[in-house]
């Protein structure tokens, strides 16, 4: 068995069990199944590894996985101490839960220390279940806008680093920042596609440049920021919104501070006008988030799209991509974001 094996390579389970063997022997039994070998582009370079019913191992496989890892877990620690979900998580007995939210996030339940035969830290959280909200109706959707609202305002944004929220400072940086790439994905042959043609595509960036040029470019604050409340990293089951994953933050570093409203982009990548205004609506009595914010979110909205389309691979359709560029496009509340 290599020390580190290698980095383009599958995960080595000899070398997570004996990483468990040696620092957490209690766990050391259970099955184990790879669900990420951190070789994806959004991977970042940090595997993924069930370990039995309860748990997974967060796994580095370079150093700038590494280091991303590292801002990963510091963020969630952070938010548990806020909430009260780190409560036994010396033990790993902590649930991943906040009492009374019903909502898990992967907090960090134990730490990985490196050895001389693995040079990086390492974590162990607890399995967040559910299925991606990606399978479920986007009317559907709209029973639990509420609740992740409560939990973007009270949980995720509260508790602030208290950094001003400037490109030099804040990882995800200004939404003028996002211009050129905006305007390259717009020209990408697949993107334009998926929009179904120029014209569409020209309609979006009409709306971007009229977003930028009405959007307050930042707040005064910087909390921490999911950087990605999508379908694909909100879990549910029977309905409910019951999980929260992908940390993976604004900027290309990982979790950081950063502009709270990319975070209310979920107002269009996840739900249609009711859901919406339930969200819009649960997040403003909580913040007192303004419409300068909206037109941000809005803003950033149209960066999370238009990524996830330039992601698609052959024989996917980009359905939440284009899902969000129609709310933002065609939905009702779109026409009074028009003016600007």
């Amino acid at each position: 068995m290599s020390q580190v094996g290698d980095p383009a390579g599958p995960v080595d389970p000899d070398l997570v069990r004996r990483l468990l063997l040696d620092q957490h022997p209690d766990l050391a039994d259970r099955p184990l199944h790879t669900v990420r070998d951190g070789t994806g582009r959004s991977e970042h370079g940090v595997a993924l590894v069930r370990v039995g019913q309860h748990f997974a191992v967060r796994l580095p496989r370079t150093a700038a996985g590494a280091a991303r890892l590292e801002r990963q877990t510091r963020a969630l620690r952070d938010i548990a101490a806020r909430t009260g979900a780190d409560a036994g998580t010396r033990t790993g007995s902590g649930k991943g839960v906040r009492p009374g939210a019903g909502i898990a996030v992967p907090y960090p339940v134990r730490p990985g220390d490196p050895t001389d035969y693995f040079p990086w830290g390492w974590t162990v959280h607890r399995w967040v279940p559910g299925r991606p909200a990606t399978g479920q109706a986007v009317r559907a959707r709209a029973w639990w806008a509420p609740r992740l609202a409560r939990f973007a305002a009270a949980d995720l944004h509260a508790g602030a680093p208290g950094q001003e929220a400037s490109g030099e400072v804040a990882e995800g940086g200004l939404l003028a920042d996002h211009d050129a790439a905006v305007r390259g994905w717009l020209t990408d042959a697949g993107v334009v596609e998926a929009l179904d043609g120029q014209d569409r595509a020209q309609q979006v960036l009409r709306l971007w440049e009229q977003l930028l040029g009405a959007a307050p470019s930042t707040t005064a604050w910087a909390p921490w920021v999911h950087g990605r409340l999508d379908p694909a990293r909100l879990l549910v089951d029977r309905g409910r919104l019951v999980g929260i994953t992908g940390f993976e933050g604004p900027g290309p570093d990982g979790p950081g501070p950063g502009d709270p409203a990319a975070d209310l982009a979920a107002g269009w990548l996840c739900f249609e006008l009711q859901g919406r205004v339930e969200f819009v609506v649960g997040y403003s009595r909580l913040t007192g988030a303004d419409d300068g914010w909206w037109l941000r979110g809005r803003a950033w909205a149209i960066v999370a799209a238009l990524r996830t389309l330039a992601a698609v691979q052959p024989g996917e359709d980009g359905r939440e991509g284009r899902h969000a560029i129609g709310q933002l496009l065609d939905a009702p509340d779109a026409l009074r974001f028009n003016k600007y």
